[in-house]
């Protein structure tokens, strides 16, 4: 959880979101699984889209550029680092929500 979404989160909360469809694990809407039913959703399909996140992808974008700065490669390369690394703890993760059920 970043600080950003947990600010989110906290405005959704005040903002007078109903009580019967409040998510714990996914509280502010910056994800695509913020708009899926938790229950009817396949589990592996729900996990791929709460990874796909915008304030995640912006902090991966801002990762990239500074893995390309620190390491002195082209930023291109800092980017495939970043999103490549995230891409594949996501789709573990959809594999474990998968096996899991």
């Amino acid at each position: 959880m970043t600080i950003v979404a947990i600010l989110l989160g906290v405005i959704v909360i005040f903002a007078g979101a109903a009580p019967e469809t409040y998510n714990i694990k996914n509280f502010a809407p910056t994800n695509l699984g913020a708009f899926l039913s938790p229950i009817d959703t396949n589990p592996a399909l729900y996990a791929i889209a709460t990874s796909i996140d915008i304030v995640t992808l912006w902090m991966l974008f801002v990762m990239g550029m500074g893995i390309a700065i620190v390491a002195g490669v082209k930023r291109s390369s800092g980017y495939i680092a970043a999103f490549g690394w995230y891409a594949i703890i996501a789709l573990f993760g959809a594999g474990v929500a998968a096996i899991m059920g």
